[in-house]
């Protein structure tokens, strides 16, 4: 059968794909927008039926507890408010009595305050008999029933919480009670009378003394005041609570009394904490710790400083580094402080402790310290010192602290003139050092491991002046006392017998110690760092323990600089940017075993190679700045005292010794690396530090020579240096006085920072070529002008015209007039022709 029908056929064109992909388009984002709509709707009604569920259980938990608070008024507000006899036998033998109590128990209301005030009074009198019997009483029902007993310790240590949390609650109020001794607050009012009731409680619960008593000495009541020691601890945060305690208290003597009633709570918890076998990991003694002016508001713990700290210090775990004690410092509290504030408050503390925290100890000691650090305590300070360095604001260093304190010296000065209305002018003040200046040490390497942390509330809130003091006495007695005390600790042999008798210190350990005097050292005042610098030298003799017990070993191991002989030879085309340096032949790996142990003892974050030291650059540094300040104070035969001269160098092994070392070290940061750029700041900041500190000790070596000659003088030349290819790259850059740029800056380093590396006569050739050719250079330039000017044989001099005119100097005054009238001429015309007419004075 035939179709008989019409057909037709709509044809497509290439507009019709276009609009039926764009609607395909449409559909895809639609269908998407669906897609996430419908997952909103999700997620709003899963945060309604949350929130309605919060709110029904806090309206439930709300309704429960005013029933019990009516039914507990009802039955036992008349009994509480005369502390019958009554009332305590309920708190004993009646489970509900205190077990509602704690449960409706809410501080910001005044009854339920006077209700557990009256309860804990009932409990305390008579120096605690009431919680001797309940807790006799939780002894029974332990006997009698397995598991009964668990319920009533419960509500036993519920109680202690409750009522350090009520006193922490409401400090601000209770300033009068908190202050005054224990016991000894006369005319208290009604809140202050429930207040004392609760602080009395908590002190009795947190001695084992009224466990002792109520169990007859068995081991059940150690057991269980351990528990709740660890209950308090784990569920307040118990010693969390006591620093906000302590940090609402005023400082006061120590020699005052006796202690106020909240410092008592914060000794008592503290040592009670402390003295817990076997030790929690983390007890929050780090909150404690971090209060400011801890010492000053709680003498009484200051006796127990040492062991405090160091139990704090265990808390960040073994050789933390500064992202470990950033994320462990408390982040604020009802105070409003932040973690840059708990950080300078925590290096506060250390330092005004001094060399109490490291205290010297017998060897058993010293192993059961290091079995609760995991890590020599020492080690273990060393390392938490240089993370707060790093993550302490800049506006605690103590160089930004003595700026603030001279601006505020100025302002009172200025204040006090218009006051008076003086009619002379004050002498102004001596120019204060800016905060953020580099000085000699760079404090730009200070925040190696990380960026610092910032002041609370964008840095308006004021520091508080006990922090502020002990932060400034980092440079001071304090300060210099206890990083005497690490240093003879970590690097114990300061002569070569001692060095020989025992084993070197790891070199990490070592390297740690070098970087903590470095971070100190950058952010002290210049007059404070050199009053360190000298103070340790001579008393803790810093360079012999550096060279005795780090350095020296690292020579004697191959891990110091690499030698590179330099081949007489100049190359064909003499490349001074080369990282060969002049006449190095080839540079050989630096360090290898330095390198496996830092990364196995601690990690690359906060080792040498995050500084993007070598090993032996910063210990370099150290030694070279404590023994140059040594030197430029000492007498020549007082040099022995800070190192022996053996050490510096020795005739029968010319290449160990301190100079040799110095001199590889000084060649390869100037000149075999002097340039590659830095990869770091720190490592920058480290190198420019090392050239001026090492040149400067490498001339003082060489100056002491001249009288002392401990050694030839070729000793302080290079090794294997080539005079040829010397000058030969020297020209090749065409190096010119003072030239700093690109190819020229690496001799010009060398020449300026370590001279005594050239010999004598090469470095008198090269001034005297580059004198000639700027002379010759000048020559040229003037007659060049002169014939751009018309005057090719300089006649316009002669006629007293010109930039060539005679300088006039009087044959009687030819000292005077030639200084002065010389000086006057600018630099390019005393590089020329000079043309001098000397006159008769008539």
């Amino acid at each position: 059968m035939l179709f008989t029908g019409d057909s037709r056929v709509r044809r497509l064109g290439a507009g019709s794909s276009r609009a039926e992909a764009e609607s395909r388009e449409r559909l895809l984002e639609r269908t998407r927008r669906e897609r996430e709509q419908r997952a909103q709707e999700r997620l709003r009604a899963r945060a309604a039926t949350t929130i309605q569920a919060k709110w029904r259980q806090w309206r439930t938990v709300r309704s429960t507890a005013q029933e019990l608070r009516e039914e507990w008024a009802a039955r036992w507000d008349d009994a509480a408010a005369a502390a019958s006899p009554l009332f305590l036998a309920g708190l004993v033998s009646d489970d509900r009595c205190l077990a509602a109590l704690l449960r409706f128990y809410d501080p910001r209301r005044g009854d339920d305050w006077g209700r557990l005030g009256a309860a804990c009074g009932v409990l305390v009198r008579s120096n605690g008999e009431g919680l001797v019997a309940l807790l006799q009483q939780q002894q029974q029902q332990q006997q009698q029933h397995q598991h009964g007993h668990q319920d009533v310790l419960l509500r036993v240590r519920q109680l202690a919480l409750c009522c350090l949390k009520s006193l922490v609650h409401n400090r601000a109020s209770l300033q009068r009670l908190l202050q005054s001794p224990r016991g000894g607050c006369t005319g208290c009012s009604a809140a202050e009378a429930a207040a004392a009731a609760m602080a009395e409680c908590a002190l009795l619960l947190l001695t084992p003394e009224l466990w002792q008593r109520a169990c007859g000495g068995s081991a059940w009541g150690a057991a269980q005041f351990a528990g709740t020691l660890e209950f308090l601890a784990r569920r307040g945060p118990l010693l969390s609570l006591v620093a906000e305690l302590v940090a609402s208290l005023p400082p006061r003597a120590a020699a005052g009394g006796a202690p106020a009633l909240g410092e008592a709570i914060a000794t008592q918890a503290a040592v009670r904490c402390m003295a817990l076998q076997p030790q929690p990991q983390r007890l929050g003694l780090v909150a404690l710790v971090c209060v400011p002016g801890l010492w000053q508001r709680c003498p009484s713990l200051a006796p127990a400083g040492s062991q405090l700290a160091l139990r704090a210090l265990s808390e960040f775990g073994p050789l933390p580094g500064a992202a470990q004690v950033a994320e462990l410092l408390p982040s604020g509290g009802r105070d409003g402080r932040g973690k840059g504030a708990a950080a300078a408050a925590l290096l506060a503390n250390l330092v005004a402790l001094g060399q109490r925290l490291v205290p010297q100890q017998s060897q058993q000691q010293q192993q059961q310290q290091q079995a609760l650090l995991q890590a020599p305590p020492a080690a273990q300070v060393v390392a938490v010192l240089v993370a707060l360095l790093a993550l302490v604001p800049e506006r605690a260093l103590p160089r930004h602290l003595q700026w603030e304190q001279q601006q505020q010296q100025q302002q009172q000065q200025q204040q006090q003139q218009q006051q008076q209305q003086q009619q002379h002018v004050l002498e102004a003040a001596p120019d204060a050092e800016e905060p953020h200046a580099e000085r000699w040490l760079p404090a730009a390497a200070a925040a190696a491991d990380g960026g610092r942390l910032v002041w609370p509330t964008g840095g308006v809130q004021p520091m508080d002046p006990l922090v502020s003091r002990q932060l400034a006495d980092l440079g001071g007695d304090s300060g210099l006392a206890l990083l005497g005390r690490l240093v003879a600790a970590s690097l114990p042999a300061a002569s070569a017998a001692e060095a020989a008798a025992a084993p070197p210190p790891a070199p990490p350990h070592a390297w740690r110690v070098c970087q903590l005097m470095w971070l100190v050292l950058s952010l002290l005042p210049q007059v404070a760092r050199l009053r360190a610098l000298l103070r340790l030298s001579v008393s803790t003799q810093l360079p012999a323990r550096v060279w005795f017990n780090l350095l020296r070993p690292l020579q004697r191991s191959g891990g110091g600089p690499a030698r590179a002989a330099m081949g007489p030879q100049a190359p064909a085309g003499p490349s001074f940017g080369s990282s060969s340096g002049i006449g190095v032949g080839g540079s050989a790996p630096v360090l290898t075993a330095f390198d496996r142990e830092v990364a196995a003892d601690g990690g690359a974050a906060a080792g040498p190679s995050a500084w993007g030291d070598p090993g032996w650059q910063l210990p370099l540094v150290v030694l070279s700045q404590s023994l140059g300040s040594f030197m430029a104070t000492a007498d020549a035969s007082d040099m022995q005292t800070a190192l022996a001269l053996s050490e510096v160098y020795d005739a029968a092994a010319p290449a160990q010794g301190l100079l040799p070392l110095l001199r590889e070290a000084l060649w390869q940061s100037i000149v075999a690396e002097g340039d590659q750029p830095a990869p770091t700041p720190a490592a920058a900041a480290l190198r420019r530090a090392f050239a001026s500190s090492g040149g400067a000790l490498l001339g003082q070596l060489a100056e002491r020579n001249h009288r002392l000659e401990f050694c030839p003088a070729s000793a302080f030349v290079a090794e294997g240096f080539s005079a040829e290819r010397f000058h030969s790259e020297a020209a090749a850059v065409q190096l010119t006085l003072g030239a700093m740029q690109g190819d020229r800056q690496r001799l010009a380093n060398l020449l300026r920072s370590a001279p005594g590396l050239v010999p004598f006569l090469d470095r008198v050739q090269l001034l005297q070529r580059e004198i000639l050719v700027e002379r010759d250079a000048a020559v040229q330039a003037e007659l060049s002008a002169q014939m751009l000017a018309g005057d090719p044989w300089g006649l316009g001099g002669l006629l007293g015209g010109g930039e060539n005119r005679f300088v006039a100097i009087r044959r009687d005054h030819m000292l005077e007039d030639g200084f002065e009238r010389l000086n006057r001429l600018p630099a390019d015309r005393m590089r020329g022709r000079v043309r001098i007419q000397f006159i008769d004075e008539h």
